[in-house]
């Protein structure tokens, strides 16, 4: 049947429900007072149950149309689907018998799940679950006792306010009486006596009698006096007598699904009564329809916000209230929960929301905030919610999530302006640690105390707990006061280890790092005191320090790296990704061994020199060097000035006395440098290297300098493309040998004389010495002044036999340097003792 059910249908009810809300918001008579909210909850029962509309000229009971000669008027648009005028009637099962075995209201209808029992899932209570409701299409009497006799409310009785006045019947709805000369019937028995009734309750016909019922009854339906939207049908049957069933109240609707007088009540035998806890009975044949105050409240709300019933009502719940779960629609799979308690009324809660879920954690309405006193309020501050209970709220935002407010906090937190003041929304629930009640917000902590709740900064107030708590585990004693201006919102405190211990240990804290000890008379305290502690390279620390490593060594990771300390290396710090790389390797106990610099950052490269090898930071991990010449530039073992130029070449003896050498091109990356290549084919002066210091002298003695010097030009046959200030050597070229203003300098001449060197002859030798050679600026500019006599033409040039100190190697490898060189590349020729520290 409830597939079939039609949308028209719905808006009719719908239309209804806004109708009778108007009638129950401006009753005016007692007829129209006594129909109260319930009559909302079934009418829901009878649209979601799937009942289709009926037509309105039938009586109800047979359905058949009155066949006297009185015809029925039409029903006008405001005639309620519940109308006796109407045919038809839910073919749902009812269950019949006396009013103690009628069903719980609520139960009207066994579609759309209205009438099911709360589940465990969706029916918010802290106590055991009302029993299962009997499939009924009518809610039966409530079994809380009537705190105060009931009084049936009869208009014309002593309760009414004033006495509505008789109107007669329509012409089209003649009552005629029996004469003396003729035998009363059945039929005219009651529509005497629902003539008398009508008068008695000032009531005007609405349709004509029907007196084809069972058991000889009769029933005619009318309207008040003061509004003809009312529908009032007077049922009369020989047992029972007159009797009025308001159709638009709620024990009206309720008996129309129950088939009127042709289902499991019979006809009435009272008029509806209300007893002094607000619960609403009329009594039947065969048993009584009720509904209880809260079931009343809580379908008058439902009505108003158009929600359809999810499962029936529980009314055992703590503090005497009711609750039913509700959807938006059939199709919704939100559920909202309507509350009533005498002391709060209805109200609503989204039980799919985060504030509807922290009420569930929180014991629902038998926990710390108990029953509702406001539906929630959205569109708060930062897409806020807001809900007041009883006993507290619970504020929810997205940043923040839901938690509750209850004293004594909730008193502080509204004198701070709520969530709209400067603590904002709460971040947690209120909890106690170290002795202390508190509880977390946006902007802050409110902290309880024996002289009331006060403000404090978040970071103040959990820093100083942490820290407290750290060196209590630590038995250390302070020896000053707390520092919580630190950056990021950080704290510190000095300690010392025992009441006579001189050492010094800062414990720090931040809320992402927690409190970490830092021995500040350690190696690795004072390095993290010399980058400016947390404001320096490493930040904050994220562990205590670590010892009893390989060669006696200690580190201790912080928010931004590490520091590493052996006694052999010295105490370093370590960045993020050299660290990380470090670690893959196997940290110290790899090759690399302990770093021996700082991490350090040069031109778009973070570099760190280690004792076995170098590491230079990639987008993904780093790039390892080995441990060489190259690498002993970036550690800083050479005596020789390198000036971190980008290409640094040594020309290295084993010894002195010998002439034969090896030569190694060097590139810089970063701070670092790696092997570019490498020649043990390389010659210097037959006589080898002269000690440090010293000047090499005239060429004819076969010296070579040691040093470090730039190379700034070259020369040769033709430019191999180089960025070096090029010469192309012709019949002119010559170098200067002879001591004046020309000494250590090109020039050209066709004069030739000793002890001036031919170059171009020197060039087109066989040997081909000069065919590409480059400047070695030993006592020349820019190095230094050149000195008389000190040496001259000392160059890197082919032809890999003893020279006349100069550096030779095989022309393809005098091309291969001068490729990459360019204006500032330096060369360190020398022995290797000298050029290298150990």
């Amino acid at each position: 049947m409830g597939a079939a059910f039609s949308e028209q249908a719905v808006r009719l009810a719908r239309t209804n429900w806004g109708f009778i809300i108007k009638r129950l918001t401006s009753s005016r008579t007692p007829f129209r007072a006594a129909r109260t909210a319930a009559t909302a909850f079934t009418l829901t029962a009878l649209v979601f149950a799937g009942l289709p509309g009926l037509p309105a000229a039938a009586q109800p009971g047979s359905g058949a149309p009155e066949t006297g000669p009185a015809t029925a008027p039409a029903a006008d648009s405001r005639t309620p689907a519940g109308s006796p005028a109407e045919t038809g009637s839910p073919s749902g099962t009812v269950e019949t018998g006396s009013p103690s075995g009628t069903a719980e209201a609520g139960t009207a209808s066994a579609d759309s799940g209205a009438g099911s029992s709360p589940s465990a899932t969706t029916m918010p209570a802290d106590e055991p679950a009302a029993e299962p409701a009997p499939a009924t299409s009518a809610p039966a009497e409530s079994t809380t006792p009537a705190t105060g006799p009931a009084t049936e409310l009869v208009p014309g009785s002593s309760q009414q306010t004033q006495d509505p006045a008789e109107t007669a019947a329509p012409p089209s709805s003649p009552s005629p009486s029996p004469t003396a000369t003729q035998a009363a019937t059945p039929g005219e028995d009651g529509r005497t006596a629902i003539e008398a009734r009508a008068a008695e309750l000032g009531l005007v016909p609405h349709n004509a009698f029907n007196c084809g019922l069972s058991e000889d009854g009769c029933v005619r339906t009318y309207t008040s006096g003061a509004d003809a939207a009312d529908r009032i049908a007077i049922y009369w049957s020989p047992a029972t007598g007159a009797h009025a069933v308001d159709l638009l109240h709620y024990t009206g609707i309720s008996y129309r699904l129950a088939k009127y007088e042709r289902g499991q009540y019979g006809y009435p035998t009272s008029g509806l009564v209300v007893d002094d806890a607000g619960t609403a009975r009329q009594a039947f044949q065969h048993g009584t329809i009720s509904a209880t105050r809260g079931e009343l409240a809580i379908d008058e709300r439902a009505r108003q916000l158009g929600y359809v019933p999810h499962n029936g009502f529980n009314c055992r719940i703590s503090g005497g209230g009711c609750v039913r779960t509700y959807k938006y629609s059939s199709t919704s799979s939100a559920r909202i929960a309507i509350y009533w308690s005498a002391a709060t009324g209805a109200r609503t809660l989204d039980l799919n929301h985060a504030i509807g879920r922290e009420f569930r954690d929180a014991g629902w309405q038998g926990g710390k905030l108990g029953y509702p006193v406001s539906d929630m309020a959205t569109g708060l501050k930062g897409k806020g919610a807001l809900q007041s209970f009883q006993h507290g709220q619970i504020a929810y935002s997205p940043a923040a999530g839901a938690h509750l407010v209850v004293e004594p906090f909730l008193t502080a937190w509204k004198d701070q302006g709520s969530q709209n003041g400067s603590l904002g929304y709460p971040k947690g629930p209120a909890r106690t640690s170290a002795g202390v009640l508190h509880q977390p917000y946006q902007g802050g902590v409110l902290v309880s105390g024996s002289s009331g709740v006060r403000v404090e900064q978040a970071h103040v107030f959990y820093g100083k707990q942490a820290l407290d708590a750290r060196a209590k585990q630590l038995r250390y004693v302070p020896v000053n006061g707390y520092n919580c201006n630190l950056v990021g919102a950080g704290c510190v405190r000095t300690y010392k280890y025992s009441s006579t211990s001189s050492a010094r240990v800062a414990l720090y804290w931040t809320a992402k790092t927690g409190a970490r000890a830092v021995n500040l008379r350690h190696a690795v305290g004072r390095k993290y005191m010399a980058t400016r502690y947390e404001r320096g390279v490493m930040g904050y620390p994220t562990a205590d320090m670590k010892c009893g490593l390989r060669g006696s060594g200690c580190v201790q990771t912080f928010q931004k790296g590490q520091i590493s300390y052996s006694p052999a290396a010295g105490a370093h710090t370590m960045t993020a990704q050299i660290l990380h790389s470090w670690k893959a390797r196997g940290s110290q106990n790899s090759s690399l061994g302990y770093p021996i610099q700082d991490s350090a950052y040069r031109s778009g490269k973070t570099t760190q020199v280690f004792q076995g090898g170098s590491l230079v930071a990639a987008n993904v991990g780093a790039v390892m060097y080995p441990k060489n010449e190259c690498w002993a530039l970036g550690a800083h073992k050479t005596r020789y000035a390198h000036r971190w130029k980008d290409r640094i070449s040594f020309a290295i003896a084993e010894k002195y006395g010998t002439y034969k050498a090896s030569f190694i091109n060097c590139v810089r990356v970063g701070s670092v440098y790696r092997q570019e290549w490498k020649t043990t084919r390389a010659t210097v002066g037959l006589q080898g290297f002269k000690k440090p210091g010293v000047a090499s002298g005239h060429t004819m003695y076969r010296w070579s300098p040691q040093g470090s010097f730039s190379v700034t030009e070259a020369f040769g046959e033709g430019n191999p493309g180089t960025k070096l200030k090029y010469r192309k050597l012709n019949s002119r070229s010559q170098w200067s040998g002879t001591p004046g203003s020309g000494y250590n300098k090109y020039f050209e001449s066709s004069f030739n004389r000793w002890p001036d060197e031919q170059m171009y002859d020197i060039m087109r030798a066989p040997t081909g010495d000069y065919r590409q050679g480059a400047v070695i600026n030993y006592n020349r500019p820019p190095d230094s002044a050149i000195k008389q006599g000190a040496g001259f033409a000392i160059f890197l040039h082919a032809n890999p036999v003893p020279t006349y100190g100069c550096i030779a190697l095989d022309l393809s490898n005098v091309t291969r340097y001068l490729k990459t060189a360019k204006p500032g590349d330096r060369i360190v020729m020398g022995v290797r003792a000298d050029i290298f520290k150990s």
